[in-house]
């Protein structure tokens, strides 16, 4: 059975939850951008450019599953942000937005709209 708790101090930075799936944004940040390289290359600098002002604040005990990197923010805000970047700018990307993204799992909050 996996083991469903996470490390002491591991609250998002955004949303103060516990992070239960410790993927960080930089490692979620490429997967965007390779999606974007296959669904709308021309799309790339801007949204890196809009990327690049997220920031974290490294305050929590938890790594990230992928680089290691400690993580202060959870998949969930990170890909909520992206979602909003994209309803403003390119709604028409969202569909396939959150068929890859959507770490909205109750269907309670960005991904509400697409069920």
């Amino acid at each position: 059975m996996i083991n469903m708790i996470p490390a002491k101090n591991a609250r998002c930075f955004v949303c103060q939850e516990a992070i239960f799936n410790p993927i960080c944004p930089s490692c979620l940040k490429k997967e965007v951008m390779i999606w974007l390289e296959r669904t709308n290359p021309s799309l790339i600098k801007e949204m890196e450019e809009a990327l690049s002002s997220f920031k974290e604040s490294k305050q929590n005990d938890i790594s990230c599953i992928l680089c290691k990197k400690d993580i202060d923010t959870c998949p969930y805000c990170f890909t909520e942000y992206v979602y909003d970047l994209l309803k403003d700018r390119h709604p028409d990307l969202l569909e396939s937005f959150l068929t890859l993204f959507n770490y909205d799992f109750d269907h309670t909050g960005y991904s509400k709209d697409m069920y």
